[in-house]
């Protein structure tokens, strides 16, 4: 394997957000999905985020699709997130014409929060299923916070880092700082095959 550095030679000035492939409050089709996509990287956009919140994994699914032809060669960077785990739901329980947590979507999904170490690893194999990628240059936290979590959010931030919430951890946090030694599974080295 060989290292990615991320820098400003790999990422482009703007970058490509997924949020709205994925249906963001109101349908887009497939070809004006792949539309936007296909003009993004031919104005020289080299760098797409994505989530599978997004349109419950029609964002990633949409995203794979077109970059598939576009990027066989896999050079564009591609971040995603995990913290929300894809949760199957009955069709028959749908109103797919209305929003579900903002997604007008088809995918038959609702997103829970889960930032466990087993979710955060089925989350990454799924995501790169859904990218059709071999990597994900880079892997985000979605919605890990005290804005989204309130006072559970020392509690939530534990269950990522796999440690037992305490007093202590809850003061450092409302402190606003964290540091993870370089040994921690959750401090990663972009790598790409």
């Amino acid at each position: 394997m060989n290292e990615l550095t991320l820098d400003h030679m790999t990422f482009s000035p703007l970058g490509f957000g997924g949020s709205a492939i994925g249906n963001l409050y109101s349908p887009v089709s497939e070809e004006v999905a792949h539309a936007a996509i296909r003009t993004a990287v031919d104005l020289g956009i080299r760098y797409f985020d994505t989530a599978p919140h997004y349109g419950f994994g029609l964002s990633e699914k949409r995203l794979g699709e077109a970059l598939e032809g576009l990027d066989p060669r896999q050079e564009l960077v591609i971040s995603t997130k995990v913290g929300r785990k894809l949760e199957r739901v009955s069709r028959a329980d749908l109103d797919l014409t209305m929003p579900r947590q903002g997604f007008v979507t088809p995918e038959p999904y609702q997103s829970e929060f889960d930032y466990s170490y087993d979710c955060t690893l089925r989350t990454y194999e799924s995501s790169l299923r859904r990218l059709r990628r071999k990597r994900i240059d880079i892997l985000l936290v979605h919605d890990l916070g005290r804005l989204t979590h309130g006072e559970d959010h020392p509690r939530f931030l534990a269950e990522f880092l796999g440690v037992q919430a305490t007093t202590t951890m809850a003061v450092l946090l409302s402190m606003s700082w964290l540091v993870l030694p370089r040994s921690s599974p959750f401090v990663m080295r972009t790598m790409c095959r």
